[in-house]
C-alpha cells in the first residue's frame, strides 16, 4: 500500500503526465489501476 501511494504522489508531482487511478472491487477485495499519459 505504502509504494502505491509514492507512486501516486510521484505521477501527481509530474508535470508532465496526466493520470488518473481507478479503484475496483470484486469478490477477491479491492484492486485497482492507473493510466498515465505523457503530454510532453
Amino acid at each position: 500500500v505504502q509504494a502505491v501511494r509514492r507512486f501516486i504522489e510521484l505521477v501527481a508531482a509530474e508535470p508532465r503526465l496526466d493520470a488518473t487511478v481507478i479503484q475496483t472491487v470484486g469478490i477477491k477485495g479491492h484492486d485497482g489501476l492507473a493510466f498515465a499519459l505523457v503530454t510532453s
